[in-house]
């Protein structure tokens, strides 16, 4: 086991801040296990009983308010003393606190010592003896002004660890009560630096003394201090995650070196083998052309029996030491016999190791297989969106060939007009000419005046018509403009912009009518990807499954990759357009 281990301190802020009464009693469900319906995996609800009130008691509702009773009674007291106007008198310090939204009543500090692989294998004894370890914490946060209310330690999880709930107290104020609760002014950068410093020297001096150890602190490791408390956990599983990656990685390795190794062995083993089934055949046709000389001299001596009774004593010696001779051969094809049946044995074992080695090196390759399909298939999707995108270039042109040819109609027409304009100058000069004609003159010029209205009306529709095809054009390059990275940004814009977490039904049923709203076909097809993969972006809110929409862009980008820098210089002209 490595000689050093990890000491970890977290502050609870921002969505997990405690600024309310109603976060508190989030906070006493959690610390104090008081739900029925367990959804947290890492939690063994029959360990449960063996977790250690440190301070406080088993209801931290009811300790944070006679907390602020004793702690600030004196100070409201004074405080009311010196108010004229009754309007301005307070008459209960947390209530005020849990009205004000922009100040936290408490603070919650999360302390760890080890991880996972330090206690898996420490029994329940050496897990409750941490108590006295995280108690150090406590007069370590009293020197900075930060009062412990409540704490309680977890030991039903993977790792033992602390949750403290604190108020952070500021004294000798001027304007308000001369005692407040202010965490921005107690618990500052340098404030925090200070008390990590101080816990993680404290811890591993406690650690070495109870378990009779040498350790050092663990460097390397830290992650921030201000995280919030699910965003802390999250990142923790996500290093698990990402060990376990590069553990598979290195074990494929390990595996096809094990596997060429093993092959090796193998041949080997064949080679070796065929010699000593060579070897094998040549001891039985040794044994085999034994057994026919003795057989042929116990024929010769049934046969001469009686003709060398006088040699018997003789004869016998000989059977034995041929008998002999037979026992020692047998012996020896047996013990061989179990030489190879034993090697048959490990041949086989090795063979079984292999087959499940290549089994594993078969599931690999699968999911290699399946990360290549996806990209081919993404690949398609890039190509089917080139081809609609030629299409739309097409219509452009078309639309550009339309407007030109309704250009050259507008310039005829304004041949005509001219026309016109002539014959009514020569019909003006025609009537000042001969006086007699002006009825004639004045029943042309009137004509000439309906043909202007007529030549006039053609030519605000032609203008009409043409800025028509102008706005088309216009919208035709915003869809060009448009890409599935700008749809992606669109959806995740509209989930972000809801302040609650939101169910799967909640999520599917805005983006339905958002997509409904713009009737974009790239949009739609992005719409559908998205819900698609909903289930998976569930998290843990209190108890129940919900997105959680200040994530929801991190969980889309890990699920789609995260978005370059292509979208298209035309998008912001209409980015009016887009409501959320």
């Amino acid at each position: 086991m490595p000689n050093n281990i990890s000491v970890s301190m977290h502050i609870g802020s921002g969505k997990n801040a405690i600024n309310n009464l109603e976060k508190i009693k989030r906070c006493d469900l959690h610390n104090n296990r008081k739900y029925k319906n367990n959804r947290n995996q890492e939690i063994d609800l029959s360990l449960s009983k063996y977790n250690i009130t440190i301070a406080g008691t088993k209801n931290i509702t009811n300790d944070i308010k006679e907390f602020y009773k004793k702690e600030f009674a004196e100070a409201t007291y004074n405080y009311n003393k010196n108010q004229k106007d009754e309007r301005r008198k307070i008459a209960d310090y947390l209530t005020k606190m849990d009205k004000d939204s922009k100040s936290n009543i408490a603070t919650e500090f999360i302390f760890q010592i080890g991880d996972k692989e330090d206690w898996e294998n420490k029994s329940l004894e050496d897990k409750q003896k941490t108590v006295e370890i995280f108690k150090k914490a406590i007069p370590i946060l009293e020197d900075k002004g930060i009062k412990t209310v409540n704490a309680s330690l977890h030991i039903d999880e993977t790792s033992p660890h602390l949750h403290l709930i604190a108020v952070p107290i500021i004294v000798n104020q001027k304007r308000g009560l001369e005692k407040q609760v202010s965490q921005n002014k107690v618990i500052t950068k340098e404030i925090i630096k200070e008390i990590r410093s101080k816990v993680e020297k404290s811890f591993i001096e406690e650690y070495n003394r109870i378990y009779g150890t040498s350790k050092e602190l663990k460097r390397g490791t830290e992650i921030e201090e201000h995280l919030q408390v699910q965003d802390y956990k999250n990142i923790k599983k996500i290093l698990e995650v990402a060990k376990g990656y590069g553990d598979k990685l290195q074990l494929k390795e390990e595996l096809e070196n094990k596997t060429n190794q093993l092959t090796n062995e193998l041949t080997k083993l064949d080679n070796e083998n065929k010699e000593k089934l060579k070897r094998k055949n040549e001891l039985e046709n040794s044994i085999n052309n034994i057994d026919k000389e003795n057989q042929t001299y116990k024929e010769t001596l049934e046969k001469n029996k009686k003709n060398l009774e006088t040699s018997v004593s003789g004869i016998t010696s000989e059977i034995k030491e041929l008998e002999s001779k037979f026992k020692e051969v047998k012996k020896i094809k047996e013990d061989k016999d179990k030489e190879l049946e034993l090697e048959f044995i490990n041949k086989a074992t090795k063979i079984k190791e292999i087959a499940q080695i290549k089994e594993e090196i078969k599931k690999l390759e699968e999911q290699q297989k399946a990360d290549e399909e996806r990209l081919k298939e993404e690949e398609k999707k890039r190509n089917d969106f080139l081809a609609e995108e030629e299409t739309r270039k097409k219509r452009y042109e078309e639309i550009d060939a339309a407007i030109e040819k309704e250009k050259e109609k507008l310039k005829n027409k304004e041949i005509e007009l001219q026309k016109v304009k002539k014959i009514c100058e020569d019909t003006e000069n025609a009537r000042l000419k001969s006086e007699n004609d002006l009825k004639i003159a004045n029943k042309e010029i009137e004509d000439n005046k309906n043909i202007l209205e007529k030549t006039n009306k053609e030519i605000q529709d032609l203008q009409i018509e043409i800025e028509n095809a102008i706005k088309n054009k216009e919208k035709l390059e915003k869809e060009i403009a448009y890409t599935e990275e700008d749809a992606r940004e669109d959806i995740i814009k509209l989930i972000e912009h809801k302040n609650d977490d939101l169910s799967i039904m909640q999520v599917e049923t805005f983006i339905n009518d958002f997509t409904y709203s713009k009737n974009n076909k790239i949009l739609n097809t992005v719409a559908v990807e998205i819900k698609k993969v909903l289930p998976d972006l569930i998290e843990n809110v209190d108890g129940y499954k919900k997105i959680v929409t200040e994530n929801f862009r991190e969980n889309i980008e890990n699920e789609f990759g995260k978005s370059g820098n292509t979208k298209s210089i035309n998008k912001s002209k209409y980015n009016d357009d887009i409501e959320y």
